[in-house]
């Protein structure tokens, strides 16, 4: 995201990344010449689930062709981030410029990495409680959430409707549907459902 003047992003899931070269889930940036320089300013980031990714989670990039504005009121609350061994650290900051411009609560962080290497600012490698007094984050926790089944996919979808296991069989009958043979099964919808209940959403 960049160039925004006020938004919410809220109940999203961001999970199993397996390509791309520095995949990031979240990436907060300058507007890259785009008629301005506006980084992201009053937006909120709540409720929303990181996990498995594969790549620096949540990456705020805001020094991008030599302007280094910076974020404005931008919120992290109620998130759930986690990674893994094969993950890059869970919250970067490229310049230590950007912190006064972030505030975050009630985050739930884990990774299997060690925790002095969860968080960086500029060059440097931060546990959760450093971080936190950088961004005024009085309740975050450091927390290995439990979800009912995180690893659904659209073939483990397939065998719960009695149908194969794989996703091209699933794509193959949504091609078949139509006004005259409508099957709410399958739909964007259903399948929505089934995996963020899978991550208790």
């Amino acid at each position: 995201m960049g160039n925004v003047a006020s938004a919410t992003v809220e109940g999203n899931i961001f999970a199993h990344n397996t390509t791309g070269t520095g995949p990031r889930a979240i990436q907060i940036h300058d507007a890259h010449s785009a008629g301005s320089w506006r980084v992201v300013e009053n937006t909120t980031f709540t409720n929303n689930v990181v996990y498995d990714w594969g790549g620096n989670l949540i990456d705020i990039q805001t020094a991008e062709g030599g302007k280094s504005q910076q974020p404005v009121n931008l919120q992290f609350t109620g998130n759930t981030v986690q990674g893994s061994g094969a993950d890059g650290i869970l919250v970067r900051h490229s310049v230590p410029a950007s912190l006064p411009g972030v505030g975050a609560g009630g985050n739930r962080f884990h990774s299997t990495l060690p925790e002095r290497a969860w968080f960086r600012v500029g060059g440097r490698n931060h546990d959760l409680e450093q971080w936190k007094q950088l961004v005024n984050d009085k309740s975050s926790v450091a927390q290995q959430a439990q979800f009912p089944d995180p690893n659904r996919t659209i073939a483990s979808y397939g065998t719960s409707i009695g149908k194969p296991a794989s996703l091209a069989a699933f794509l193959a009958e949504a091609r078949l549907q139509s006004k005259a043979n409508w099957r709410p099964a399958y739909t964007a919808a259903a399948v929505n459902a089934y995996i963020r209940a899978g991550f208790g959403m």
